[in-house]
């Protein structure tokens, strides 16, 4: 069963990457904003980023947006900027895989955004864990019992979103 990876997707675009690696050897001006957000599970670990990079570079410009899911995470990164109300992401966060219909990679690292020209670098950074508990004398309880307790596949069949081919493959 795999389980997701939590992501940080970085948007390449020339000025991103120029601060990026500026970065390295000094902060970046003031005037560089880096607009962060997406999935509401990944907040905390984007928030301690932000902090640590703000003690190196004190004046450091970092929007970190209200949390929200993946999908806005995913999206925010790959437009533009075009949509109502809606700017374009430096750093989407993400607790899920790419959906076919967002972006397109041959390694699972490089992603090239549907839709528009952006391109992505997906950085893993966490592994989900995941504990699966059903209430002692309940209609689960009894049923997983009668199984003789669940294995790993067949919890990936209970949760996945995979199609049955994609199951059986």
């Amino acid at each position: 069963m795999k389980i997701p990876a939590a992501s940080l997707l970085f948007l390449f675009l020339a000025e991103a990457l120029t601060t990026t690696v500026s970065a390295a050897a000094s902060c970046p001006s003031t005037s560089t904003t880096v607009n962060m957000g997406g999935s509401k599970d990944l907040q905390p670990l984007a928030t301690a980023w932000i902090n640590a990079y703000k003690e190196k570079c004190t004046d450091s410009n970092i929007a970190l947006e209200p949390a929200t899911h993946s999908t806005v995470g995913a999206r925010r990164v790959c437009n533009q900027g075009n949509t109502a109300n809606e700017t374009a992401l430096h750093v989407g966060t993400l607790s899920r895989e790419w959906k076919d219909e967002e972006a397109t990679s041959d390694n699972g690292f490089h992603w090239k955004c549907s839709g528009s020209d952006r391109e992505i670098i997906q950085v893993d950074v966490a592994t989900y864990g995941l504990s699966i508990v059903v209430a002692t004398g309940g209609v689960a309880h009894d049923c997983v019992s009668i199984l003789g307790g669940l294995t790993m596949d067949q919890l990936r069949w209970i949760y996945s979103d995979f199609t049955r081919e994609q199951l059986i493959a």
